[in-house]
């Protein structure tokens, strides 16, 4: 049934994922210039790839975010939600980055050091980070982690310093393969023929029909 659901769901579909060299040079810098140079059209609908949505990334739970826009499919079957997103500090003029939900129900834990993501050449184009989404448990308030996961984009520049309330990065937001797939987003209405990604492949052709030894099915003909 979960890959039925998730044939069902819309998305929308590429050859595959763009790599992290590729969404800070090819998306996450044209943004940032576009804000810079055209404010105006640096909006919701301006300049951006129908894939990437404009969203704050750490104001909801995942699953509730996740459900109000269509992911990314790439031909293997792997999903991801890919959002340009303000980043919120703890205080107006701190550095420190506020990464619990609005609700407190939950924040972004850091899995690992801020890294480098360099191009093909060797050269630095930005940085990314690691987290996992983690909730409390009722009954003795420890931290789980929840299976969400996400990589954070950033660039290297004044500009787009941690203490500027103006920062945006990149995320790509995903749940571990160790997980079962999250259920198909109903609040989603918008139609995925008009989404584009990269070349785009068609979903998977369901297998041939063959025709069972016995049905082991109850109620079949």
């Amino acid at each position: 049934m979960a890959d039925a659901d998730a044939d069902a769901c819309p998305a929308v579909f590429a050859s595959r994922h763009p790599t992290e060299q590729e969404l800070i040079s090819s998306y996450l810098h044209p943004r940032l210039l576009l804000a810079t140079t055209k404010p105006a059209s640096a909006g919701a609908a301006g300049g951006v790839p129908s894939f990437i949505h404009h969203a704050d990334a750490y104001a909801a739970d995942p699953a509730e975010l996740t459900a109000r826009h269509l992911p990314a499919r790439a031909a293997d079957g792997t999903r991801a939600w890919y959002f340009f997103s303000p980043v919120r500090t703890t205080t107006e003029r701190g550095t420190r980055r506020a990464r619990a939900v609005e609700s407190g129900d939950g924040c972004w834990h850091s899995e690992s050091a801020v890294r480098a993501v360099v191009d093909a050449a060797g050269r630095r184009v930005g940085h990314r980070q690691f987290f996992s989404f983690v909730k409390k448990r009722e009954e003795d308030g420890k931290r789980v982690r929840t299976g969400w996961l996400m990589v954070e984009l950033g660039v290297d520049n004044d500009a787009a310093s941690a203490s500027s309330s103006n920062e945006l990065v990149l995320c790509k937001i995903y749940m571990t393969p160790r997980m079962p797939p999250p259920s198909p987003p109903s609040a989603v209405t918008s139609s995925a023929a008009t989404m584009e990604l990269m070349p785009r492949v068609p979903p998977p052709s369901p297998p041939s029909a063959v025709t069972p030894a016995r049905s082991t099915l109850a109620g079949t003909t």
